[in-house]
């Protein structure tokens, strides 16, 4: 494991003593961090936590909640319920062969004529 908390550089210039702090991060294995669980979990919202396993490496990223929005730029339409709501029907519509899906070249052929 590897495990520097920060790493100090001291700059003078004319007088003045400038100090510069970078954090590096905790690199432990998937077996360690199994073993050690509460601490790391505990430690991630402190320090960077990564884990190094045969499948590449994973960095921790601690959060107060979870946000279920699939949209990756957090697009509120996916927060309203109802949104979701008539979404899921809409898929449920199709599943059942009420409704048929419109390939994407035709629907943007077809919007093209409306305006």
């Amino acid at each position: 494991m590897l495990y520097e908390k920060y790493v100090l550089f001291l700059y003078r210039k004319i007088d003045i003593i400038i100090y510069i702090k970078f954090a590096i991060m905790i690199l432990v294995t998937v077996t360690e961090f199994r073993n050690n669980l509460s601490k790391y979990t505990e430690l991630a919202f402190k320090e960077r936590i990564t884990l190094k396993s045969k499948f590449g490496v994973l960095e921790l990223s601690p959060s107060k909640e979870v946000i279920l929005n699939p949209s990756p730029s957090g697009d509120s339409w996916f927060s309203n319920k109802a949104n979701i709501k008539e979404l899921n029907r809409r898929i449920a519509d199709i599943e059942s062969g009420k409704s048929i899906p419109i390939p994407w070249k035709k629907a943007k052929k077809n919007l093209r004529h409306e305006l």
